[in-house]
């Protein structure tokens, strides 16, 4: 991928395995796992990302 995909956006699921399978089958990735935030116990996953390239990844979390 030459770019990233969005500016930004959230997707929130109730299962992330399934939601997990079903976007890396669509677009043919393999999401990432985001650390989950201090005071959260959510699991978080991101399209691949280059930090030096435009546009940012969405995130799943369940």
């Amino acid at each position: 991928m030459n770019h990233n995909p969005v500016g930004w956006f959230e997707i929130y699921v109730q299962d992330m395995d399934r939601a997990k399978r079903f976007y890396e089958s669509v677009f043919q990735i393999q999401l990432e796992q985001l650390n989950s935030p201090a005071d959260m116990l959510i699991e978080l996953r991101s399209f691949p990302m280059s930090k030096d390239q435009m546009g940012a990844s969405g995130r799943w979390s369940g």
